[in-house]
């Protein structure tokens, strides 16, 4: 598995309590830390995956559904670099460790949004042309996504239209 959520739309989370309801067992990766028994102070990087996690365990218990064992794996699944995967377990740990290798990691300053993103653009391109990189192999994460989103649509098609998608909350459109 390589894919986890880090939240849902108001549908989704309907169509997994439907599912709850109905199916046998239902087995929900989400990329959290621990078990969470609160909502994690709202700065947390864990803080929207870790709403969904107590969202889904209060909807299987109004329901009645038993919950199996909760498991917290700690391998990371979507990168095999030493300096993400120290970060993505290390990030909000006090005292703060430092990772022995930072490769695969980098981070840059700009002026403003649209430097920061074209920097991005360019860096991903460099990337899968000079070092056989897959774009699918990259993530690109911004706290707040309303101010980056159509930014990132315009820059990374005119970068030779680097393929994008977008996970963000809003319910998924109906057909009509």
């Amino acid at each position: 598995m390589d894919r986890c959520f880090s939240s849902m739309a108001p549908q989704e989370l309907l169509v997994v309590e439907k599912l709850m309801e109905n199916a046998g067992r239902v087995t929900i990766a989400l990329g959290v830390d621990r078990v969470y028994d609160r909502a994690p102070d709202d700065l947390s990087i864990y803080y929207h995956p870790a709403l969904t996690f107590l969202e889904l365990k209060d909807r299987a218990k109004a329901l009645h559904i038993p919950i199996e064992t909760i498991e917290v794996k700690q391998e990371f699944l979507r990168s095999k670099a030493a300096a993400l995967k120290h970060l993505a377990f290390a990030f909000e740990q006090h005292p703060y460790s430092q990772s022995e290798d930072t490769s695969g990691l980098a981070l840059t300053e700009a002026v403003n949004r649209r430097e920061e993103i074209e920097q991005a653009a360019r860096d991903i391109l460099t990337l899968v042309r000079d070092h056989g990189m897959r774009f699918r192999d990259m993530t690109v994460l911004v706290r707040d996504l309303g101010s980056y989103h159509e930014l990132i649509e315009t820059i990374f098609e005119d970068y030779h239209q680097i393929p994008i998608f977008i996970d963000q909350k809003d319910a998924p459109s109906s057909a009509d």
